[in-house]
């Protein structure tokens, strides 16, 4: 026999959750790529929306090398809940002591855009290179002006102390909590002979 009081209680907890819509996302990397060697590449999110690129491109040439990369991310925002609770964390000793080209894109809440980018020539001739290769829109609805209600949603992003710790190369990290952040790191190396 059901007792209905339990049942009662279970209805009021899923109304309650209906009630509440407020999102809450956590990311988390722990002890993940310790001792790594040559090409890491990670890209972990949480939430809903995230455009996440590592991208490398390495070129040998005789004479002229040329490495390129035309990356581009667009995203159209419909809605943005600010009330949600987002958090990212890299804990532990993640990727301590790695060697080599390490990327980590970190994301939690919505509609987050990022792009580590490495890009090596090896050559006899100098090429020169820029950043215009690199785009990233996002397109979100206007806030209302004269609004004085601040979000009530948490953003928290947390590097522990010991991750990287030890390492050589090339590291890259995006961490972003929160709604439309938008991060791009990036390195462009030519070495002439």
């Amino acid at each position: 026999m059901i007792r209905w009081t339990s049942l009662l209680a279970l209805l009021v907890t899923f109304r309650a959750l209906a009630i509440d819509p407020a999102m809450h996302s956590q990311s988390v990397i722990e002890d993940t790529g310790i001792d790594s060697q040559g090409l890491v590449s990670v890209n972990v999110g949480a939430g809903e929306l995230h455009q996440q690129i590592n991208a490398r491109a390495i070129a040998i040439g005789t004479e002229l090398a040329t490495a390129g990369l035309k990356l581009r991310q667009e995203l159209e925002l419909q809605a943005l809940d600010l009330n949600q609770d987002a958090q990212a964390n890299l804990l532990g000793e993640s990727f301590g002591r790695s060697s080599g080209l390490t990327g980590v894109n970190q994301a939690a809440g919505s509609g987050n855009q990022q792009i580590n980018s490495f890009r090596l020539s090896l050559g006899r001739q100098r090429q020169d290179l820029d950043d215009s290769v690199l785009a990233q829109q996002l397109v979100a609805p206007a806030q209302p002006s004269g609004a004085t209600e601040q979000p009530k949603g948490s953003r928290i992003v947390v590097t522990d102390d010991k991750a990287f710790a030890g390492s050589r190369g090339v590291v890259q990290l995006n961490q972003s909590a929160g709604v439309g952040n938008r991060s791009v790191n990036s390195l462009s190396m030519t070495v002439v002979d």
